[in-house]
């Protein structure tokens, strides 16, 4: 009578997830980074609590797999925090920024959409060399391409790969876990975790050959 029981939402976009995707520490040490696998880092520039997401995106032996994530836990979170989150994520694997094949970020300003004021990506560049102590960042932070319907393309090959068992996600990438069980395409609140991640390795879902195992 008293049991609570917390069901999927209906018409959510990643209708393949479920838990048997899920993988944790011990499962992510038995796969090591072999040369020709990619390392990936997927950040939403959102405003708001919990809408500043980091994602780190791993693909390895042909498949992905979502390894970390970050998201702000105020409104507000600057350039530095970012950069620190992104270097924090990449440590916590045993990584460093020189594993990372590509940075992707959202195309936001820092001006909030004043024209001509620097991007944010910029910035996160800028504090990412002042933590690492070097004259510039070893990795730009690219902007994602972002054409009409990749949002919806991108979703629907994350959503293929989890029916083939081929996008992974770490038990501790809650704010992801979370959107995938009830992201409908209106939750603003839900959609930053999806977007982060799809922004790490966009070009590599929208090619076409995504469901070739490599």
């Amino acid at each position: 009578i008293y049991a609570k029981w917390e069901g999927l939402a209906q018409g959510r976009r990643l209708s393949r997830f479920s838990p048997r995707l899920l993988i944790d520490d011990e499962t992510v040490a038995s796969l090591p980074i072999n040369k020709g696998d990619l390392v990936r880092v997927g950040i939403d520039h959102g405003q708001g609590v919990g809408k500043q997401v980091v994602s780190i995106v791993a693909r390895i032996n042909g498949r992905f797999y979502l390894l970390w994530q970050w998201a702000a836990t105020e409104a507000g979170v600057g350039a530095k925090e970012t950069a620190q989150a992104v270097l924090d994520g990449l440590a916590s694997w045993d990584w460093t920024i020189h594993h990372v094949d590509r940075i992707f970020g959202d195309i936001n300003t820092a001006g909030l959409g004043v024209r001509g004021a620097i991007q944010f990506n910029q910035l996160v560049e800028y504090e990412l060399a002042q933590l690492l102590g070097v004259s510039q960042s070893p990795k730009r932070v690219e902007s994602p391409h972002k054409g009409g319907g990749s949002v919806r393309a991108g979703e629907s090959a994350i959503n293929a790969l989890m029916g083939d068992e081929r996008w992974l996600v770490h038990e501790e990438c809650l704010p992801f876990i979370r959107s995938a069980r009830y992201y409908t395409g209106t939750e603003e609140d839900l959609k930053d975790p999806l977007d982060s991640a799809r922004y790490a390795v966009l070009d590599l879902l929208l090619a076409p050959k995504l469901l070739t195992r490599d």
